[in-house]
């Protein structure tokens, strides 16, 4: 987890959005395993902004289906199945995977 938050804020001296945006995300990844949902969803909702920001599609929909896993993780299907349709759609509208 250190290195990540060393990464984001290395990211935010150099206002590199994208080293912001992968950091945030992985923190995020990182909760997910210690089982933090909430905290996920977090920091996955920080992540997702920048990258639509910058429209990195691949990473978004990356991040949108962990988003969603932790979702589920917290029965809360519905807020998880929008979260996935949100992923695919991405997918379906651009040249990602």
């Amino acid at each position: 987890m250190d290195a990540f938050l060393e990464q984001l804020q290395l990211g935010k001296e150099v206002k590199m959005k994208a080293a912001i945006a992968t950091a945030t995300a992985s923190i995020g990844e990182v909760l997910y395993v210690q089982g933090n949902y909430v905290g996920v969803a977090k920091k996955a909702r920080e992540a997702i902004a920048i990258y639509k920001e910058i429209n990195d599609y691949r990473q978004l929909v990356l991040t949108l289906v962990v988003i969603g896993d932790a979702m589920t993780k917290l029965s809360k299907y519905d807020s998880a199945f929008y979260l996935y349709q949100e992923a695919l759609t991405y997918v379906n509208n651009h040249d990602i995977m």
